[in-house]
């Protein structure tokens, strides 16, 4: 915001961050209906259902039957109207006595040990006049036009004990006929059930998102890690094949996204910034959980830079799932990398290169596994960077094993890969606190991020990269675009084909690995 806008904010009281923290909790509560919409729609029908259900059972038919009265005062210093106040509010109190029921009881000649009928009196009185009525309510429509007829011969003499003496005289009669004056009111009695299965859900949901914050934009991470901010890429919608992945997602393709291409462009320059004053820098990318990207962004990263003519070597670290190697088929049985130089102390494990080299993980990789040698691969790391201007680092999610803190003392700036509505808010905290305290620069990119309307970007829908993370995806059959083994020193790309067997079009992938 520019200063006059701030001041105008000021003045105002509008503050930008309050609509951004709404819109993001608004799009919490639409993300949740996303996904939880069935089990919003099932308790929206047990409200209903339970509802309804009470109101059948518990309703009881009420019948009323009235009689309306006009009084004149007699030696009274009350006028009519004050008069009939009075009685009016003495009905519910002397119809409600031992006594007076007692006499209800006898004119109804209800026999002793019988229950006398549920019953009420009530009475409301004409303002400025000297009229009144009298109502009974009764749950039993037998009885109902009695107990009305029992009253008007039973209260004009109580009503002379407790008022003074007044003249009433009996002006109309209304009798029950039959009809009860309270119908069941499915409808009220539906929309109470259909909001109480509303607010279940709406609790569920806060609940939710309470405790299961994850992260839809760099607000969200401001208080959760102490980490700087370097880009935001968007989401991307592709057909979840490695094919579709790697037309629509790698800058070596033509066919890449803009919006995702100019994404990783913003990221590049902001990076160069930050690693202009150093030498031959060495920048390690991980994340907190598995299918957050990592590997992809790595490896446009290195295409991005490699674009400035600059030597790029991505290294795959990840031992257990090489996702590099898998985004680029580099088949690690064959290929010598980052194993053999661990296990077998080979030296000859990079090919002559121009602008971009990729190093696999190798052929050996459960033995290096079992006998990786931090100080080993700290060597290896100072011989290669003598010969890149940048390293990248590929590493395995930092919450399942501990390579990539291990391989952050190496580098030179670190790279903390967040998937958009993926890994919790907490659990990003826990496992960035080590590389945000190693005393290097450390900052996170956010991925897969959906813009909306409540937000800025490119709001480019869903991409389905994630689900051949780990364990999903294997080598598939595709080459490497503009960018392939042959214009960076991998060889022909067509001999590549003919040693695999594989040809570029058949569309179908083996499904053993992942990205």
């Amino acid at each position: 915001m520019t200063e006059q806008e701030q001041n105008r904010a000021g003045e105002s009281g509008y503050d930008e961050d309050d609509f951004l923290h709404l819109g993001a909790v608004l799009l919490d509560y639409l993300r949740v209906l996303q996904h939880g919409w069935l089990l919003l729609i099932l308790l929206l029908a047990a409200g209903v259902a339970v509802s309804c259900g009470f109101l059948y059972l518990t309703y009881k038919p009420v019948y009323r039957a009235a009689a309306f009265y006009s009084v004149e005062r007699t030696m009274s210093v009350y006028t009519d109207s004050e008069v009939v106040a009075r009685i009016a509010e003495s009905v519910p109190i002397l119809t409600s006595t031992s006594d007076f029921r007692e006499e209800i009881r006898d004119y109804l000649q209800i026999p002793e040990g019988e229950t006398a009928p549920n019953y009420s009196f009530r009475a409301d009185a004409t303002p400025s006049a000297n009229l009144f009525n009298v109502s009974v309510i009764c749950y039993d429509e037998s009885v109902t036009n009695e107990l009305i007829k029992a009253f008007e011969a039973i209260y004009p003499s109580w009503v002379n004990k407790s008022i003074g003496k007044c003249i009433l005289t009996l002006m109309d009669e209304q009798f029950s006929d039959g009809q009860p004056v309270s119908q069941r009111n499915w409808l009220m009695y539906g929309l109470i059930g259909a909001g109480i299965g509303f607010l279940l859900w709406f609790l569920g949901a806060t609940i939710r998102i309470l405790s299961v914050r994850r992260v839809h934009s760099a607000t969200d991470l401001n208080t959760a890690a102490d980490l700087k901010c370097y880009g935001e890429l968007p989401e991307v919608n592709v057909d979840n094949n490695l094919s579709d992945i790697r037309r629509r997602l790698l800058l070596s393709s033509d066919r890449v996204s803009g919006a995702y291409q100019r994404g990783v462009l913003e990221l590049r320059t902001d990076l160069e910034e930050q690693i202009k004053n150093m030498d031959h820098p060495v920048i390690l990318v991980t994340s907190t959980l598995p299918q957050e990207g990592k590997s992809l962004v790595t490896l446009n990263l290195a295409l991005a830079f490699a674009e400035r003519d600059k030597k790029v070597l991505v290294i795959d670290g990840d031992l257990r799932y090489s996702g590099i190697s898998r985004i680029t088929q580099t088949d690690n049985k064959v290929q010598k990398g980052i194993s053999d130089y661990i296990c077998r102390k080979e030296r000859d494990i990079l090919m002559q290169w121009e602008n971009l080299a990729i190093l696999p993980v190798g052929t050996v990789t459960e033995e290096a596994l079992q006998n990786f040698d931090r100080d080993l691969f700290g060597n290896m790391i100072r011989q290669l960077k003598e010969t890149a201007d940048i390293v990248f680092v590929d590493t395995p999610p930092a919450s399942y094993f501990g390579d990539a803190l291990d391989y952050s003392e190496f580098a030179d700036l670190l790279l903390y890969v967040v998937r958009g509505d993926y890994a919790e808010v907490k659990l990003i905290r826990k496992h960035s606190e080590p590389f945000a305290d190693s005393g290097r620069p450390c900052g996170y990119i956010l991925n897969r991020m959906q813009h909306d309307s409540f937000g800025y970007g490119y709001g480019y829908g869903r991409y389905g990269y994630g689900r051949y993370g780990y364990g999903r995806y294997g080598y598939g059959r595709y080459g490497y675009g503009k960018y392939g083994y042959n214009k960076y020193g991998y060889g022909d790309e067509d001999e590549d084909r003919k040693r695999h067997g594989r040809s570029h079009g058949n569309g179908k992938e083996k499904q053993d690995g992942s990205l």
